[in-house]
């Protein structure tokens, strides 16, 4: 405190100058509150002194176009804010105040962004507020995502140019701030309103929010002054716990004074939807979350990177011991994984209603529910500012960091309170009657089907009113729990699963790369399947191989009607995943024949090929109608790619190992990301669970690579040579007899195509000269725009089949695989 207490005198005499220079008319005097001193600290060291914050929601973040200038702090229904509201906050415990901040409105039109004075000034003024009470403050972009801010490609170079001219501005404003002041670079940027806005996004989302993340911090670090030094906040897609986002989240320069940005909202019926559960704290309650925390802290903590939850909360529904059981938890879980958390409070009061997350009453400068504030100061542990890093612990790693249900089921419990009773009869019954998709337990799915059969019906409806009336005390699925397949095992003997899949999990394998697939033999007049999505998946049923309508799960569990009344009679199916890896994970939880059975599985194919590529091989928006088209998960169909029909073409199985926008040695675009290199080893890439090489040995694999290496840049000869024949010394170790054809084409054109197709003919020759006479050089003509064209220049089906006819007789030819 003597040194806070001296450095806070320093900043009065420095603030005394600066109003006497501001007579002069130079300098913004709200400059004057805020110490000038920069600790030699770490992240980690400052995320644990940050312990426990509040948002000052819906207020200097409002906007609307019935108000302008400093009236649009007030034009979503909250006061202006004051000095004594933050005395509040900080009497009450809180350490940290976020202020989201809306700039649109207040700034001028391009080149220059210029952000009005006043506006700036009333920003500072708050900003000192909170400094005012030796509290951190955190100031972003907060809804910039409603208007200018879309992360795509066609909008990048405009968003990047006012991104870059608005955190200019802001940092020079604040440059001579302490450390106490913490810059986040966006809130929570995504598409509003795409399909994944809230399942991780798309490649190019993420890509382009990390080029956007880069700019801005380089931008803030030009500034100079404390902003050399300054923590920076920067946020995933949409500011996500997503598998996915996490994953891609590229921290910029590797800067060591980088702090990830979380928002994390969870468990989401508890805490998010006004009509779904208000109770919280079972025993899986808690495991869940600790799960998800988990898996924060093994992807960032472990390392060594800093993370703060700036966004958490329940809404009000009338359940204040839950809500403040939940608070002490969450807090306190966090607090041992070294994570600062932030309360949003939007001012909202209304018990029953949805957005209700306000705990204080501004206005009145009272608590609406102490109790919550009480919970979270107290599980942050606060003893006072320090720098001596707080003993955390360390959670054990999870194979796969999306939530997933616990060995440990409760069956009938579908609402994750650990008992069953009539609530979760009546769930069940909203679950048949189609009011429902989900339940709100996280083993909701799981535990809802009580006969183990792997589907939910009315039988399991049945024998949960059984089981309420006192007519049996255990559920057949209990019964039959020594079944269950144990680690390292494939979930169902009599189902054939074609493609990279980890059945290390009991409730059922799981895939995520293009192509994967289910097959199996059954009779009866109907089949169904319960599959859990990670991301924007769809998928697409042959029955005795006419294909069924494709269908979407996204980012949830359902139980999805294959087919229905068929011949009774045996039938085959082939379940595909038609979208590839980056759109997340696909389990397969069961399989549902009705009155039918399950048969004997079909004999896995002889034949085998690999196929390593990019787009091209993901069949990227093959199905779309114009190269004008953005891409969308729903017309990307790989069973249609040149690598599937070439397999079916051959009577080969085929693994596509396939991600868009990869490169060998650069992304598309020079984008941020692991290369195939990487990307090649796992069969679950953003689980990080790794390929056992011996599970599948082609004969044949097919390297399509290159395109994004040189479609919008030449780089280095000896970069891509080297980075290329890595791979291929990778394959071959692996695969020691395959036939390997290195393929270009067919979107490549001019000096990229030249040098391409030039760099990979020369390593085949090297390796032909050297004694490997199974690797070889094959060209895809360039497509031809009388053939059609898919999503973003990409190749149509028709140009898929012309590949697979070339590359079929190629194959003939070196295999005589006739």
């Amino acid at each position: 405190m003597y040194i806070k207490q001296f450095i806070r005198k320093q900043a009065l005499l420095f603030s005394l100058i600066l109003v006497i220079t501001s007579l002069l008319g130079s300098i913004n005097v709200f400059a004057s509150t805020a110490y000038t001193g920069m600790r030699d600290i770490s992240a980690l060291e400052l995320t644990r002194e940050m312990r426990v914050g509040w948002n000052l929601g819906n207020t200097l973040d409002a906007f609307s176009s019935s108000a302008s200038g400093l009236d649009t702090e007030t034009c979503w229904g909250n006061p202006k804010t004051t000095k004594a509201m933050i005395d509040k906050i900080k009497e009450m415990g809180f350490n940290t105040v976020r202020i989201p901040v809306t700039w649109s409105g207040h700034v001028g039109p391009a080149p220059n962004y210029t952000i009005d004075s006043a506006w700036l000034d009333r920003v500072e003024e708050v900003v000192n507020y909170v400094l005012d009470n030796d509290m951190y403050a955190i100031i972003n972009l907060h809804h910039e995502e409603s208007s200018w801010l879309i992360p795509t490609y066609s909008n990048q170079q405009n968003v990047t140019a006012q991104l870059t001219k608005l955190w200019e501005q802001i940092a020079n404003r604040f440059k001579n701030y302490s450390d106490y002041l913490i810059f986040e670079t966006m809130n929570e940027p995504r598409v509003v309103g795409s399909p994944n806005e809230w399942t991780g996004g798309t490649y190019e989302n993420r890509a382009v929010i990390n080029s956007l993340n880069a700019a801005a911090v380089n931008t803030i670090r030009s500034t100079g002054g404390n902003n050399a030094k300054r923590f920076i906040m920067i946020p995933t897609h949409a500011a996500s716990s997503i598998t996915e986002a996490m994953n891609d989240l590229v921290i910029p320069n590797n800067d060591s004074r980088v702090i990830v940005s979380i928002h994390m909202y969870s468990p989401y019926y508890f805490a998010m939807v006004a009509n779904a559960t208000a109770t919280w704290g079972s025993n899986s309650d808690k495991a869940s979350l600790s799960s998800e925390l988990d898996a924060i802290y093994n992807k960032f903590i472990k390392n060594g990177r800093a993370v703060v939850i700036g966004e958490f909360g329940t809404i009000d529904k009338n359940n204040l011991s839950s809500r403040v059981a939940h608070a002490e938890y969450y807090a306190s879980e966090a607090r041992k994984r070294g994570i600062p958390v932030i309360w949003w409070d939007n001012g909202y009061y209304g018990p029953g209603n949805g957005d209700s997350y306000a705990i204080f009453n501004r206005r009145a400068l009272t608590w609406y529910y102490p109790e919550i504030a009480q919970a979270l100061v107290r599980a942050s542990g606060y003893t006072g500012p320090t720098t001596t890093p707080t003993t955390i612990i360390t959670p054990t790693p999870t194979a796969t960091p999306v939530p997933t249900p616990t060995t440990s089921y409760v069956y009938g419990d579908v609402d994750g309170n650990d008992i069953v009773n009539s609530i979760d009869y009546a769930y069940i019954k909203q679950y048949l009657l189609g009011m429902i998709t989900e339940f709100p337990g996280a083993n909701g799915m799981h535990n809802a089907d009580v006969d183990g059969s792997g589907s939910i019906n009315s039988i399991d409806f049945a024998y949960v009113k059984q089981y309420l009336l006192g007519m049996i005390s255990k559920f057949p699925a209990e019964e039959n729990a020594s079944a269950t397949p144990t680690p390292g095992s494939n979930a169902t003997p009599g189902i054939l699963y074609n493609g990279r899949f980890s059945t290390s999990n009991p409730a059922g394998p799981i895939c995520a790369w293009s192509g994967s697939n289910v097959e199996l033999n059954f009779y009866g007049t109907e089949v169904s399947a319960t599959i859990r999505s990670t991301g924007e998946n769809w998928f697409q049923a042959f029955i005795d191989g006419v294909g069924q309508t494709p269908f979407c799960v996204n980012n949830t569990t359902l139980t999805v009607k294959l087919a229905s009344g068929l011949s009774e009679g045996n039938h085959h199916l082939l379940l595909w995943k038609r979208t590839e890896a980056s759109q997340g994970e696909a389990q397969f939880l069961g399989f549902d024949f009705g009155s039918g059975k399950l048969l004997n599985p079909p004999a896995p194919k002889e034949r085998k090929i690999e196929f390593i590529g990019d787009s091209i091989t993901c069949a990227y928006g093959n199905e779309g109608l114009s190269k004008e088209q953005s891409f969308t998960p729903k017309n990307e169909n790989s069973y249609m790619s040149y690598a599937a029909i070439t397999a079916r073409n051959l009577n080969a199985s085929a693994n596509l190992i396939a991600w868009s926008g990869i490169g060998v040695c650069r992304n598309y675009g020079g984008a941020a990301g692991p290369l195939m290199g990487e990307r090649y080893l796992y069969t679950l890439p953003y689980s990080n669970v790794k390929w056992d090489f011996k599970n599948y040995i082609p004969q044949v694999v097919v390297i399509n690579l290159g395109t994004n290496d040189y479609s919008t840049a030449i780089p280095d000869n000896a970069t891509f040579i080297n980075a290329y024949r890595d791979l291929l010394s990778t394959v071959r170790s692996n695969y020691p007899d395959a036939h390997i054809f290195c393929a270009v084409g067919p979107m490549l054109w001019g000096t990229g195509l030249e040098v391409c197709r030039n760099n990979i003919k020369s390593i085949v020759n090297s390796l032909n000269q050297t004694g490997d006479s199974k690797v070889y050089f094959i060209e895809f003509p360039q497509q031809d725009g009388s053939n059609g064209y898919g999503e973003d220049w990409h190749p149509s089906i028709k140009t898929h089949e012309l590949m697979a006819e070339q590359l079929t007789k190629a194959i003939q030819e070196k295999l005589g695989w006739y």
